[in-house]
């Protein structure tokens, strides 16, 4: 079975693409690192400043020097082991690393704080501990927002790829064919017309029959049919464009207009809002346990709900109005964890405040994060949907091509098997049959090179008519093989756009038909032709022959059904062997 490559995408795939983004060597960047400065600080400003209501500035300078630890370790992570060792994904290195990197911050700020004499409660193992969860967390989250980008940009520039070789497919198709045209005519005149002329040359002495002889031989074993070989083996190329550069001016922002519903998660939204809350809640024993753990869930997720449907499905707003919206029901959501905190837990102002900063931190950066990913994500796949399409309709492109080639191929070769050898081959036959070399041969031969000059000056346009050509199969199997043709009226009307596909088509059931009978012995076969797309005839041959053998070498007709065909299959079915082939037709 002959396929042209096509993307395909499996129908769950978010896990695996989760898993490769946060194994990337390429989330380890300057960004990552400002983004664990940005959201350590205010977690280190909450749980040191605010919780012990100490606001010196020398916190400030602490959390600041704490820091270099982290970075030393990114950098030295990237350049002397993702820079050197070059891999596709490291997942649980780099969440280890991750885990080490927030670690040493924490504990850090602990060393630093206790040198400086500002820090009062000394909690080492949740300073470890913490740290390393936070580390992970927020390298989690910014590997899913870069690896999303990247993978988006690098969607978005396979379909520019993608279209621009389809762009010039359409474009060079006249072209390459007129060149392939002329290239051949040109080649057989400089390779045949040259002997033809040495010949006459030698027949104007009627005694030098041996070397017109010799000429006619040699023109015919080294020429004509060396170049028959070359050009039945050569395959048509595909269309591809060079040295494309790369997209250094892309931005990966969001799309002008977007549907929100849909966007926003409620599930990972609350988890991750209730994960910033419940690990303090933990550390300083909240009243209620788990129920607390579990009211913080539940508030975030009605209220979120309520703003959820509250947005139409279907109407897409401006990118302003979506981001301000979900930041918006991120902060009301979050606010009803801070009123909860402060009425219900009872815990000190300090701590109540730390309290809310994380309900507000937590709950407003994860569901603005988790819509970024969605959105990408539906415009990435939007985008491999349309490379799939794209593919297909290069596929479609190439293989209406690389019919124009073969059928000017096939044509080419009948001239010079048929046409030229056949006059050259006379005139060797002439030449050969008779004793004395009379004027009549003479002029018999002459008349001989001048068919074999006219047929390289052909033009190689004639019109195949697909019913005629059937009717004359019919014919030739009459008595040996029951034929029976169906064509469907969409597939006549498409194939009298296109001679080249009439062309192809004829030789496709011609074939075979002529190999179920010579190769299994067929009574009775059965050619359904119809076209399945506006684009596409699906050709469906059966017939009642031999089973096929397990082993099947494939000739000259299986090189026919690659060259041209977008897809087919030879396969048994019960009590009958099928051929099913896809060519592509003009629209």
């Amino acid at each position: 079975m002959h396929t042209l490559g096509q993307i395909t995408k499996p129908p769950k795939q978010g896990f695996k693409r989760t898993i490769a983004y946060i194994g990337s060597p390429s989330a380890w960047s300057f960004g990552l690192f400002v983004f664990f400065t940005i959201i350590l600080s205010a977690i280190s400003f909450l749980t040191d400043a605010v919780s012990q209501n100490n606001f010196t500035p020398t916190w400030f300078a602490v959390s600041g020097a704490a820091f270099a630890p982290p970075l030393i370790i990114g950098m030295l992570y990237k350049s002397l082991f993702l820079n050197r060792r070059v891999a596709k994904t490291r997942f649980f290195l780099n969440l280890l690393v991750a885990a080490l990197a927030g670690a040493s911050r924490n504990v850090s700020v602990g060393l630093f704080a206790l040198w400086a004499g500002i820090d009062v409660n000394s909690l080492w193992q949740f300073r470890v501990g913490g740290g390393a969860f936070m580390g992970i967390v927020l390298y989690v989250q910014w590997a899913l927002v870069n690896g999303s980008k990247l993978e988006y940009l690098d969607s978005l520039e396979s379909l520019s790829k993608i279209q621009t070789r389809l762009a010039a497919a359409r474009r060079e198709i006249p072209e390459q064919l007129t060149e392939l045209n002329e290239a051949l005519q040109e080649r057989t005149r400089l390779a045949i017309f040259p002997q033809i002329q040495s010949i006459r040359e030698l027949l104007g002495d009627a005694g030098n029959v041996g070397a017109v002889l010799e000429k006619l031989k040699f023109t015919l074993s080294n020429q004509i049919r060396p170049m028959m070989a070359e050009i039945a083996a050569s395959q048509p190329k595909p269309f591809e464009i060079q040295n494309l550069k790369r997209f250094k001016s892309i931005k990966s922002s969001l799309p002008e207009r977007f549907s929100l519903r849909d966007k926003i998660n409620l599930g990972w939204s609350s988890f991750l809002e209730t994960l910033g809350v419940s690990i303090w809640l933990w550390v300083y024993k909240s009243p209620n346990g788990l129920l607390d753990n579990l009211a913080i869930f539940t508030i975030y997720s009605v209220v979120l709900l309520i703003f959820k449907y509250s947005i139409s499905g279907r109407k897409k707003l401006p990118r302003f109005n979506a981001i301000a919206y979900t930041l918006f029901a991120g902060l009301v959501a979050s606010s009803s964890n801070v009123i909860y905190i402060y009425l219900v837990l009872g815990f000190d102002p300090g701590r109540s405040i730390m309290f809310a900063g994380f309900a507000m931190l937590s709950g407003v950066i994860s569901p603005i994060i988790l819509m970024l990913l969605a959105v990408r994500v539906e415009r990435r796949n939007e985008i491999e949907t349309q490379i799939s399409a794209d593919l297909l309709s290069l596929a479609k492109e190439n293989s209406l091509f690389a019919q124009k080639v073969w059928v000017f191929k096939k044509r080419w070769l009948l001239v010079l098997h048929g046409s030229v050898q056949s006059a050259l081959t006379a005139a060797l036959a002439r030449l050969q049959s008779n004793e004395e070399v009379t004027p009549v041969v003479l002029q018999l031969v002459k008349q001989d090179l001048n068919r074999a000059e006219l047929a390289v000056n052909a033009d190689l346009k004639e019109v195949i008519d697909l019913d005629s050509g059937l009717r004359e199969l019919r014919e030739v199997w009459d008595g040996i093989c029951d034929l029976k043709v169906q064509v469907s009226s969409r597939a006549t009307r498409a194939i009298e756009r296109s001679t080249d596909s009439s062309f192809c088509v004829n030789e496709i059931v011609k074939e075979a038909v002529s190999n179920a009978v010579r190769h299994g012995d067929a009574t009775q076969a059965t050619v359904v032709i119809d076209r399945t797309a506006d684009d596409s005839l699906s050709i469906e041959v059966t017939n009642n022959g031999r089973e096929l053998a397990k082993e099947i070498d494939l000739g000259i007709g299986s090189e026919m059904l690659n060259e041209i065909c977008l897809d087919w299959n030879l396969a048994q079915e019960k009590n009958q062997v099928r051929l099913t082939a896809e060519l592509a037709v003009k629209l």
